[in-house]
């Protein structure tokens, strides 16, 4: 009979495909310890018509961007304090997010995604901060 894989196993290779997949590189920010770059998918969207860059925390953009800032970090969405949330460099298609887990508040992350007409926020770049700087 074949032994059933542990979770812990379960998670060690997720952790490991993940890191596979991504490209981690340096930044000139001094706050910046490690960028992650990877191929994220958009996470696709409920949202139909133009799309508003929203802020409002009832708003189904909010909920997406949240879904996007935890696809990138692996933190599920109820266990991510959320710091920050502000546009990008594009402010009506991109925004930006500073979050941890609830677990590990001194582990904070800088978030940017980009919206994609039709399926969703897209993670492009992930900074993991040295210092929370929105605390």
């Amino acid at each position: 009979m074949p032994q059933k894989k542990s979770t812990s196993d379960e998670k060690k290779k997720s952790e490991t495909d993940s890191k596979e997949d991504s490209n981690a590189s340096t930044s000139d920010d001094p706050n910046v310890a490690e960028v992650i770059e990877k191929d994220w998918k958009p996470v696709g969207t409920k949202q139909t018509g133009d799309h508003i860059n929203s802020y409002d925390a009832t708003s189904t953009d909010w909920k997406e961007k949240i879904e996007a800032f935890s696809k990138a970090t692996g933190i599920a969405s109820d266990q991510m304090t959320l710091w920050f949330v502000g546009r990008g460099s594009d402010p009506s298609t991109e925004s930006i997010g500073t979050v941890s887990s609830k677990e590990k508040p001194d582990e904070t992350f800088r978030v940017y995604i980009s919206w994609r007409d039709g399926e969703g926020w897209q993670p492009l770049k992930v900074e993991k901060l040295k210092k929370n700087d929105k605390r």
